[in-house]
């Protein structure tokens, strides 16, 4: 169709000045990390506040045992025990509880106090962002 620019050795999208190989290469780049962000939303850092490492749960059930400090706590929920006397986390496999809100607060606050996480999904997404925008002129 008229005015539609594309590469005449791939017959892809035009990508001057970069070659073929290297648009291909920035592509698959690109899909990557927009899979990254994604997989980013399901992280949640361990209710212990001696802890608040990063975790991600892949399947099965709620209930998670922190390898780093030993805690047991919900997924859906927050709730945490089974260390340093405190009784064990309820029974997580019927939990429909709201996430707690100073859980919520600290896994964002971690992500944020990360510098280099806050640069490259702000980069990430500008870039998508301006995508979006070229593809609509």
């Amino acid at each position: 169709r008229a005015g539609h620019h594309f590469c005449f050795k791939c017959m892809g999208e035009a990508h001057a000045p970069c070659s073929c190989i290297e648009f291909r290469l920035w592509q698959e780049k690109n899909e990557k990390a927009k899979w990254t962000l994604k997989k980013l939303d399901d992280v949640k850092a361990c209710p212990n506040p001696d802890c608040n490492v990063k975790t991600t749960r892949v399947s099965g059930c709620m209930y998670l045992h922190c390898t780093r400090c030993g805690c047991e706590w919900c997924w859906q929920c927050g709730e945490w025990g089974n260390i340093n006397g405190r009784p064990p986390a309820h029974h997580v496999y019927q939990c429909n509880a709201p996430p707690k809100a100073d859980w919520v607060a600290s896994t964002a606050a971690g992500f944020e106090s990360d510098q280099r996480f806050a640069f490259y999904r702000d980069r990430a997404l500008n870039h998508e962002k301006s995508l979006r925008f070229a593809e609509d002129q």
